[in-house]
């Protein structure tokens, strides 16, 4: 009988316990915790701990989710903040300063964080992030970012990025990222890149970049590309390349290229017509002073300088190239050892060894040394 017993009170005990699948409650969400020691009145003078609101001197291990900090915060661990809370004045700590908006002087041993805006002097050993805003001086040993606009001086050891617009002066040792439009003056190891228009002075190892339309003093070591119009000194070691016009002073060590046509249009055959649904490509020219191994555009104005090529459908000016080839129409005058024009216009005409002039009559087409309408 004894053994019933103690078999029945076992079964009830195991009962008692939930099986494997059965879940445990989940526990309840746990609230910022705002415990301090507070020596001062009316939330003003020296706070020790994760006081919400206070105005003076206020030292913290972790700052939680605090509403309205003014005045000297220092703090030690990782914060944790909120959106809508405020810190205004000085911000220290290990891991950083955190904050919504933050304003004032910054200084992170690791990070700076804020989730709204940030704005005055911040400095970080790693990264200066807003999720917002960023205006002032920031700097950081590895990224400043700024998921919205980014204005004026930002540096740092790897890349400063801007999910929208960039203003002011701006450097990274790797890279300068805007997604927007770039303004002011810029400059990186590697790259320098808009996703929109660039203005200003800016410059590379590798490459200046913009989707759209550069103004100014653009420079690189192998590309400065622009997808619209440049206007300026436009100059790289390798490639200076627009899909509009480039005017200005245009200097590229291997090719300086204004793409509007196909290139294979340049020799004079008629371009391919556009699909209804898609608009005929921006006219492409070359205009100023401009030197290079070769020249490419559909037009090119000024002086050009080519050691090897200098190729267009239409120039207008003096062009001295090794090979001097223009389809349509030569305004000007054109010295290298072979040159080629559909027709020479005005007071133009060629110098070189051997000068083509299709327009002419057959037997004064090919002409040594010199070549002009007739």
């Amino acid at each position: 009988m004894s053994r019933r017993l103690a078999f029945f009170a076992f079964a009830l005990a195991g009962c008692a316990v939930p099986g494997p699948e059965e879940e445990a409650p989940a526990p309840a969400p746990q609230e910022a915790s705002f415990h301090s020691l507070d020596l001062g009145f009316a939330d003003c003078g020296l706070s020790l701990g994760n006081s919400p609101r206070w105005r003076g001197i206020r030292l913290n291990f972790q700052d939680g989710a605090f509403q309205d900090v003014r005045g000297l915060n220092l703090t030690l661990w990782t914060p944790e903040p909120q959106a809508g809370s405020t810190l205004i004045g000085i911000g220290a700590g290990l891991c950083g300063p955190g904050a919504g908006r933050i304003t004032g002087i910054s200084l992170g041993l690791i990070s700076v964080l804020a989730l709204e805006r940030i704005r005055g002097l911040q400095a970080s050993g790693l990264a200066t992030v807003s999720q917002g805003r960023m205006c002032g001086i920031s700097a950081s040993g590895l990224a400043t970012i700024a998921q919205g606009d980014l204005w004026g001086l930002a540096f740092s050891g790897i890349a400063t990025l801007a999910q929208r617009n960039m203003t002011g002066l701006h450097a990274g040792a790797v890279a300068t990222l805007a997604q927007g439009k770039l303004t002011g003056i810029g400059f990186s190891g590697i790259a320098t890149l808009a996703q929109k228009d660039m203005k200003g002075i800016h410059a590379s190892g590798i490459l200046t970049f913009a989707q759209g339309d550069m103004t100014g003093a653009h420079l690189s070591l192998l590309a400065t590309i622009a997808q619209g119009s440049m206007t300026g000194l436009n100059a790289a070691a390798g490639v200076v390349l627009g899909q509009g016009r480039v005017r200005g002073i245009n200097l590229a060590g291997l090719s300086l290229v204004a793409h509007g046509a196909p290139l294979a249009d340049l020799d004079g055959a008629p371009p391919a017509e556009p699909a209804a649904e898609t608009q005929p490509p921006r006219p492409a020219s070359v205009e100023g002073l401009n030197a290079s191994l070769t020249i490419a555009a559909d037009e090119i104005r000024g002086l050009s300088l080519a050691g090897l090529q200098c190729r267009a459908r239409v120039m207008q000016g003096v062009s001295f190239a090794a090979l001097n080839r223009f389809a349509e129409a030569e305004r000007g005058v054109a010295i290298g050892l072979v040159n080629h024009a559909g027709a020479v216009e005005g007071f133009g005409f060629q110098l070189g060894l051997v000068n083509h002039v299709a327009e002419n009559p057959p037997l004064l087409r090919w002409l040594p040394f010199f070549n002009t309408r007739f």
